[in-house]
Protein backbone atom coordinates (compact mmCIF):
# COMPACT_ATOMS: atom_id res chain seq x y z
CA UNK A 1 0.00 0.00 0.00
CA UNK A 2 2.88 2.37 0.78
CA UNK A 3 4.37 1.76 -2.65
CA UNK A 4 1.10 2.68 -4.39
CA UNK A 5 0.84 5.92 -2.34
CA UNK A 6 4.47 6.80 -3.10
CA UNK A 7 4.01 6.09 -6.82
CA UNK A 8 0.88 8.28 -6.87
CA UNK A 9 2.75 11.15 -5.17
CA UNK A 10 5.61 10.90 -7.70
CA UNK A 11 3.18 10.96 -10.63
CA UNK A 12 1.34 13.98 -9.24
CA UNK A 13 4.56 15.89 -8.54
CA UNK A 14 5.92 15.08 -11.99
CA UNK A 15 2.74 16.41 -13.62
CA UNK A 16 3.01 19.69 -11.68
CA UNK A 17 6.65 20.47 -12.45
CA UNK A 18 7.09 19.97 -16.17
CA UNK A 19 8.66 23.40 -16.61
CA UNK A 20 5.92 24.63 -18.92
CA UNK A 21 4.41 28.07 -18.41
CA UNK A 22 1.02 28.26 -16.84
CA UNK A 23 -1.81 28.64 -19.30
CA UNK A 24 -4.29 31.47 -19.08
CA UNK A 25 -3.82 35.14 -18.31
CA UNK A 26 -1.52 36.45 -15.64
CA UNK A 27 -3.61 38.15 -13.02
CA UNK A 28 -2.43 40.84 -10.68
CA UNK A 29 -3.22 44.42 -9.78
CA UNK A 30 -2.52 47.03 -12.42
CA UNK A 31 -1.78 50.67 -11.84
CA UNK A 32 -5.49 51.49 -11.87
CA UNK A 33 -6.39 48.75 -9.41
CA UNK A 34 -8.06 46.43 -11.93
CA UNK A 35 -6.66 42.98 -12.63
CA UNK A 36 -4.05 42.85 -15.36
CA UNK A 37 -4.94 40.53 -18.22
CA UNK A 38 -1.35 39.84 -19.27
CA UNK A 39 2.20 40.93 -18.64
CA UNK A 40 4.69 41.91 -21.30
CA UNK A 41 8.28 41.78 -20.13
CA UNK A 42 10.66 44.59 -21.05
CA UNK A 43 13.10 43.29 -23.63
CA UNK A 44 16.72 43.33 -22.53
CA UNK A 45 19.16 45.71 -24.13
CA UNK A 46 21.85 44.04 -26.20
CA UNK A 47 25.53 44.58 -25.66
CA UNK A 48 27.56 47.09 -27.69
CA UNK A 49 28.55 44.26 -30.05
CA UNK A 50 24.90 44.20 -31.10
CA UNK A 51 24.80 40.42 -31.35
CA UNK A 52 22.30 39.90 -28.57
CA UNK A 53 23.34 36.25 -28.42
CA UNK A 54 26.02 34.31 -26.64
CA UNK A 55 29.53 35.70 -26.80
CA UNK A 56 32.61 33.71 -27.80
CA UNK A 57 33.10 32.45 -24.24
CA UNK A 58 29.52 31.12 -24.10
CA UNK A 59 28.13 33.74 -21.73
CA UNK A 60 25.14 35.82 -22.71
CA UNK A 61 25.82 39.18 -24.33
CA UNK A 62 22.37 40.43 -23.29
CA UNK A 63 22.34 42.78 -20.32
CA UNK A 64 19.69 44.78 -18.57
CA UNK A 65 20.04 48.43 -19.52
CA UNK A 66 18.57 51.80 -18.60
CA UNK A 67 15.02 52.83 -19.27
CA UNK A 68 14.31 52.86 -23.01
CA UNK A 69 14.07 56.33 -24.55
CA UNK A 70 10.80 57.17 -26.29
CA UNK A 71 10.37 59.65 -29.13
CA UNK A 72 9.80 63.13 -27.79
CA UNK A 73 6.54 65.04 -28.40
CA UNK A 74 6.60 68.76 -29.28
CA UNK A 75 5.83 69.83 -25.70
CA UNK A 76 6.58 68.20 -22.35
CA UNK A 77 4.99 69.02 -18.99
CA UNK A 78 6.04 67.84 -15.51
CA UNK A 79 3.64 64.87 -15.67
CA UNK A 80 5.60 63.64 -18.72
CA UNK A 81 8.83 63.19 -16.73
CA UNK A 82 10.87 60.32 -18.16
CA UNK A 83 13.47 59.43 -20.79
CA UNK A 84 13.20 60.73 -24.34
CA UNK A 85 15.16 60.37 -27.57
CA UNK A 86 16.13 63.53 -29.42
CA UNK A 87 17.79 63.74 -32.80
CA UNK A 88 20.75 66.13 -33.10
CA UNK A 89 19.79 69.77 -33.70
CA UNK A 90 16.14 69.24 -32.69
CA UNK A 91 14.41 70.67 -29.65
CA UNK A 92 11.47 70.20 -27.34
CA UNK A 93 9.61 72.71 -25.17
CA UNK A 94 9.13 72.03 -21.46
CA UNK A 95 6.19 73.97 -20.03
CA UNK A 96 5.91 74.58 -16.30
CA UNK A 97 2.68 75.64 -14.66
CA UNK A 98 2.64 78.57 -12.30
CA UNK A 99 1.05 76.53 -9.50
CA UNK A 100 4.59 75.78 -8.30
CA UNK A 101 7.54 78.09 -7.68
CA UNK A 102 9.99 76.39 -10.07
CA UNK A 103 13.74 76.99 -9.73
CA UNK A 104 15.98 77.36 -12.77
CA UNK A 105 16.66 73.93 -14.30
CA UNK A 106 19.59 71.77 -13.27
CA UNK A 107 21.33 70.34 -16.35
CA UNK A 108 23.74 67.41 -16.12
CA UNK A 109 25.55 66.40 -19.30
CA UNK A 110 26.62 68.22 -22.46
CA UNK A 111 24.17 66.59 -24.89
CA UNK A 112 21.53 69.33 -24.52
CA UNK A 113 21.33 73.06 -23.98
CA UNK A 114 18.44 74.58 -22.01
CA UNK A 115 17.23 78.15 -22.51
CA UNK A 116 14.24 79.99 -21.11
CA UNK A 117 11.68 81.07 -23.70
CA UNK A 118 10.97 84.81 -23.71
CA UNK A 119 7.37 85.67 -24.61
CA UNK A 120 6.11 89.09 -25.73
CA UNK A 121 2.89 88.53 -23.80
CA UNK A 122 2.41 86.29 -20.76
CA UNK A 123 0.96 82.87 -21.79
CA UNK A 124 0.31 81.84 -18.17
CA UNK A 125 3.18 79.35 -17.92
CA UNK A 126 6.97 79.28 -18.01
CA UNK A 127 8.68 77.51 -20.89
CA UNK A 128 12.19 76.24 -21.57
CA UNK A 129 13.63 75.00 -24.84
CA UNK A 130 15.75 71.85 -24.59
CA UNK A 131 17.94 71.67 -27.72
CA UNK A 132 20.01 68.63 -28.68
CA UNK A 133 23.65 69.69 -29.13
CA UNK A 134 25.74 66.53 -29.39
CA UNK A 135 25.32 62.75 -29.19
CA UNK A 136 25.11 61.48 -25.63
CA UNK A 137 22.81 61.74 -22.64
CA UNK A 138 21.73 64.57 -20.37
CA UNK A 139 19.45 65.04 -17.40
CA UNK A 140 17.31 68.14 -16.93
CA UNK A 141 15.63 68.56 -13.55
CA UNK A 142 13.10 71.23 -12.59
CA UNK A 143 12.53 71.58 -8.86
CA UNK A 144 10.00 73.46 -6.77
CA UNK A 145 9.49 73.27 -3.00
CA UNK A 146 6.58 70.88 -3.53
CA UNK A 147 7.31 69.28 -6.92
CA UNK A 148 10.04 67.85 -9.14
CA UNK A 149 10.08 67.12 -12.87
CA UNK A 150 13.07 65.11 -14.09
CA UNK A 151 13.74 64.43 -17.77
CA UNK A 152 16.50 62.39 -19.37
CA UNK A 153 17.40 62.94 -23.00
CA UNK A 154 19.29 60.55 -25.27
CA UNK A 155 20.68 62.49 -28.23
CA UNK A 156 21.30 60.37 -31.31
Amino acid sequence: MRIVGLALAVVLLAACGRGEPASGPLVGPSSNGSPASSATPTPPVSSPSGSGGPSADGTSAITEGPEVATPVPEVLVPADAGTYALEAETSVAVRLDREHDWDEPIVEGDAVEVTRTAFESDPGYDEYEVRARAPGTAAVVFEAPDATAAFSFVVE
